[in-house]
């Protein structure tokens, strides 16, 4: 099979991730896998891809607006040379439907959704154009349980829907290894740290994990790995807090499992997630994850010591403290982690995608 992937960007993000631990595992056994983005900036995942020997290509200029309409006259070309065109996140599922209109492209569609929620829900309008939209696709992947049921509320009825989880390099996570003195070199030796990784956007919900720093005792830290629209306002909410000094900003990495290696928990309070890769990573590097109970977050972590109600920073400092006081527990839950991040493993991921593409290719 011929494969095309189709993105935004290649920022570094949960839905970009998923396409560049794809794609080099799809490039193989027969099969091309290559990548197309709207956006043409370089970027660490980027590279990786060529590193991986995957074919990557921007279908606008550098500086081009991914909501112009020249997406879809530059995309139509890259169809003829694919079986598979996979597309991935607004608006490229948009273009990416009004090409294969256009064009009458023999290859078949699919797309993934990553989210349990998007603007466009709140909109008559624009939940009309989603199921149009949805109409074009053979078949739509959700990467939770709770996408599917979204998904069952936003696509026409007869569209097939098919859960394929999430997944990440489990190894890669599991074997990294670190210095904290090297990596964390502000924070003192003695401190618990704990870590969230994930864009400053409203739905990571960067408040919580701060108003919870507010409350924990001085030896508690927390490493923030990301960037984002909202990261400025983060930096001044963290001084608003006298935490400043316990609030550390490290800004895009590309050392993550290095880091969650040295660290002793991860957090993700997000308002709403469809699954939640940062909280799959820290599990399968042996970490403790505490999530908010949202749907999408709440059956990847499944333990209720490690959940609590989303927005409540009193809740997750309970949670925190619970863990900090009984030892046996830290390691008792980071082996639970560990071993369930097995079930995530990327290789699972991919052969269920490909396994969908042969099933919509012989049904053409």
């Amino acid at each position: 099979m011929k494969i095309l992937h189709v993105i935004n960007s290649l920022d570094t993000a949960g839905a970009e991730r998923l396409v560049c631990d794809l794609a080099p595992r799809m490039n193989r056994d027969g099969n091309t896998a290559a990548v197309a983005t709207l956006d043409a900036a370089e970027t660490p995942f980027r590279a990786g891809l060529r590193a991986a020997g995957v074919d990557v290509r921007p279908l606008l200029p550098r500086g081009g607006s991914i909501y112009s309409p020249r997406c879809v006259a530059s995309l139509i070309p890259e169809l003829k040379n694919a079986d598979i065109v996979h597309a991935h996140l607004f608006p490229t599922q948009y273009w990416a439907a009004l090409a294969r209109l256009i064009s009458r492209t023999p290859a078949r569609f699919v797309t993934t959704e990553h989210s349990t929620y998007n603007k466009r829900c709140n909109h008559r309008l624009t939940s009309w154009l989603d199921r149009l939209v949805y109409e074009k696709y053979d078949a739509i992947a959700c990467i939770s349980p709770a996408v599917v049921s979204f998904m069952k509320t936003r696509a026409p009825h007869n569209t097939r829907i098919r859960l394929i989880t999430n997944g990440i390099d489990v190894q890669r996570f599991r074997s990294a290894r670190g210095s904290r003195s090297k990596l964390l070199p502000d924070i003192p030796s003695e401190a618990f740290v704990l870590m969230q990784v994930g864009r400053f956007t409203p739905e990571k919900n960067h408040d919580c994990t701060l108003l919870a720093l507010a409350a924990l005792p001085e030896h508690f830290h927390v490493v923030f790995v990301g960037s984002g629209p909202l990261m400025e306002r983060c930096r001044a909410r963290a001084a608003e807090l006298g935490v400043t000094r316990r609030a550390h900003f490290l800004g895009q990495r590309t050392d993550v499992p290095e880091l969650l290696s040295v660290c002793d928990a991860a957090v993700l309070p997000s308002r709403w997630e469809g699954f939640g890769l940062a909280v799959a990573e820290a599990m399968a590097a042996g970490k403790p994850v505490f999530a908010s109970r949202v749907e999408g977050l709440a059956q990847v972590v499944a333990d209720e010591r490690l959940l609590f109600d989303a927005g409540k920073s009193d809740d997750l400092v309970k949670k925190i403290l619970t863990l900090c006081r009984n030892s046996g527990m830290t390691a008792e839950l980071g082996q639970l982690c560990s071993r369930r991040a097995e079930r995530f493993d990327i290789s699972h991921t991919a052969e269920a995608y490909l396994e969908l593409y042969r099933e919509v290719i012989k049904e053409s």
